[in-house]
């Protein structure tokens, strides 16, 4: 994680960058109980900018490989 802000006292800017490593589905598999398998891969970024009051997201990258529910 990347991040950056200005003038925290008057109007607070945020410059920040949030990336997922890769994350195993298979270990969220207790999380889905009717799931039989759940397996796969998922990855991304994000990044948030702007002022606290009008953040701005964007989405940089989502990758699921190999997916199965």
């Amino acid at each position: 994680m990347a991040r950056h802000s200005s003038e925290l006292g008057r109007a607070p800017e945020v410059d920040a960058s949030l990336t997922l490593r890769p994350l195993d589905l298979s270990n969220l598999s207790g999380s889905f109980p009717r799931a039989e398998k759940v397996k796969g891969t998922l990855s991304g970024a994000l990044s948030v900018s702007g002022p606290a009051k009008a953040l701005r997201y964007r989405q940089e990258r989502v990758r699921v490989l190999r997916a199965a529910l």
